[in-house]
């Protein structure tokens, strides 16, 4: 795990209790949603390159409400507390307490079999792949509609390790798109992430992204 996860929501809440020390005690909730999503979108412009307002809210809003109730809960208890270094005692302790809660958080994972049993995908017919996401004018598409392939695909990398909370619009994804008996499933898929289902949130691949890899050697050899 990188150190920088854990300093962006130990960042924000600092910050945000340092900004809404002038103004009123709730404001603190505001200032760490601001400050939270502002380290977040520096740390995926320097990790990966791109980065999104849209994406981060999407995947991190249970992780910043979290963050919002912690830093005004201790903007709120530091009006209680007398003498400076008594402030200073309570605000370093709180923070040990964010940081482990952000390691425990942060290290928890799943697997991709996990997460395509959760979107129930079933009954498969064929499988679009389109490099561009230019639906369905994408000139480079690639129709998967043999069994093994699909199945390939769908539960050969099952035991890839997931790690949530990461979402980033990366320019070179792929979209699989998954026409079942009913109905139709989509898949985004980056060297970094992998997305099931249009609704739900991005997935860190911490290792070697071999799902990306399998299919970026089918479109290949279907050009």
């Amino acid at each position: 795990m990188n150190v920088v996860e854990i300093l962006v929501p130990v960042l924000a809440v600092l910050f945000s209790i340092l900004a809404s020390n002038n103004f009123k005690w709730w404001t603190a909730a505001f200032f760490t949603i601001i400050t939270y999503i502002g380290f977040q979108l520096i740390f995926d412009l320097y990790l990966y390159g791109v980065t999104s307002v849209v994406d981060i809210i999407a995947s991190n809003w249970v992780f910043i409400g979290v963050l919002t109730v912690f830093s005004t809960s201790i903007r709120l208890a530091l009006t209680a507390v007398t003498g400076r270094l008594m402030k200073v005692a309570f605000v370093f302790v709180m923070v040990l307490i964010l940081a482990g809660f952000t390691v425990i958080t942060q290290v928890q994972t799943t697997t991709l079999g996990e997460v395509l049993k959760d979107e129930e995908i079933e009954e498969v017919q064929e499988i679009t792949i389109n490099p561009s996401g230019l639906v369905p004018w994408d000139p480079n598409e690639v129709v998967v509609d043999d069994e093994e392939t699909i199945n390939r695909i769908l539960s050969g990398f099952n035991d890839l390790t997931l790690r949530s909370g990461v979402s980033i619009p990366p320019e070179d994804r792929i979209f699989l798109n998954i026409d079942q008996r009913v109905g139709q499933k989509r898949i985004e898929v980056d060297e970094h992430f992998i997305r099931v289902g249009v609704m739900s949130g991005s997935y860190r691949v911490d290792e070697q992204n071999e799902l990306y890899q399998f299919i970026q050697e089918l479109i290949e050899s279907e050009q």
